[in-house]
């Protein structure tokens, strides 16, 4: 079955630990966006117009916590293999301090 690596920052325990039972449904999400194609955090930036990006310097302005930038580099390596996925969770929180109205 699907192990996860590490317990995403935004998804709550309930979520990842009971909802699905000792299946993490961000795992399965992450997994989910790769059967359907959907393209790496970088590409995805390109198609939307966006300007891409080769470092994880290319990203201090907009994933602010340098600790967030951390684990993305030490889960996935270079910015090119992000999971859409995980690094919208990622950005969510970078942005929760100045856009607080954005939850539900």
């Amino acid at each position: 079955m699907v192990t996860p690596l590490k317990r995403p920052q935004r998804i709550t325990t309930s979520v990842t630990e009971n909802m699905f039972g000792s299946t993490d449904l961000a795992t399965i999400n992450i997994q989910r966006g790769r059967d359907h194609g959907l393209p790496p955090y970088v590409r995805f930036r390109q198609l939307c117009g966006l300007s891409g990006a080769r470092t994880m310097d290319d990203f201090a302005r907009e994933i602010l916590s340098t600790e967030a930038r951390a684990k993305l580099k030490r889960v996935y390596g270079t910015p090119g293999r992000w999971s859409l996925f995980y690094t919208r969770i990622i950005l969510i929180r970078s942005f929760v301090p100045k856009f607080d109205s954005w939850h539900f």
